[in-house]
């Protein structure tokens, strides 16, 4: 995963113990770009690991 993300209310699910319950889940597993679409450490070490590929072997 490149950036992270919420499903709120009731679009990803929810429990039912007796009454609805409606779960939020977050996405943000370690991504490059944060929630709230932040740079990481992550992210500029993938910047830096990106930029060593010789220019040769990119495709136009």
């Amino acid at each position: 995963m490149f950036h992270g993300g919420t499903n709120f209310g009731y679009w990803n699910g929810a429990d039912e113990k007796g009454h609805f319950l409606p779960i939020t889940t977050s996405y943000d597993y370690d991504a490059p770009i944060s929630e709230a679409g932040d740079p990481t450490p992550k992210l500029f070490a993938l910047r830096n690991v990106i930029s060593q590929v010789p220019y040769h072997f990119i495709k136009r």
